[in-house]
């Protein structure tokens, strides 16, 4: 039996992508008429990508955190987290959740040098001097990332 594999499988309904199952040897038939991954970039849209369940949502705009879902992000940093706790500020025109006790993940949005970080375990993005018309950008999305992280502590 052929391993077995999710796709977001393109329909001509009003779900425009469903989650399907389909045996590996399948996959290429699949990608060449439209179909894509969860998780992945949707084919022939610029932007956006497939959510777990094959939603497509558009990804954020910041070039630190490009191609991720808020979901997707606040996923990631509370998974590199963990229980231990984050020293979070949204104040004034600077934004950032950073670990502590040893744990170098961090986000953030700075307006001083007009900076957007994403450090994690796999991942070391940081820019600076962004325009500020893409740091107004970051900074928003920075901020509503922060509220939904639950391991921040006042």
């Amino acid at each position: 039996m052929a391993p077995r594999v999710n796709i977001c499988h393109r329909t001509n309904g009003d779900t425009p992508f469903i989650l399907i199952t389909v045996d590996d040897h399948a996959l290429a038939g699949h990608v060449d008429h439209g179909d894509g991954y969860p998780g992945q970039p949707v084919p022939g849209q610029s932007g956006n990508v497939f959510g777990t369940d094959c939603q497509v949502v558009t990804a954020l705009a910041c070039p630190c955190w490009a191609n991720l879902t808020e979901a997707q992000l606040v996923t990631i940093l509370s998974t590199e987290f963990g229980v231990r706790q984050a020293d979070c500020t949204g104040a004034n025109n600077d934004v950032f959740a950073r670990g502590i006790d040893g744990n170098s993940t961090e986000i953030a949005a700075m307006q001083t040098d007009m900076s957007c970080t994403l450090r994690t375990s796999t991942n070391n993005v940081s820019m600076t001097s962004l325009p500020a018309s893409v740091f107004d950008v970051c900074l928003t999305q920075a901020r509503k990332v922060i509220q939904q992280l639950s391991v921040c502590f006042d």
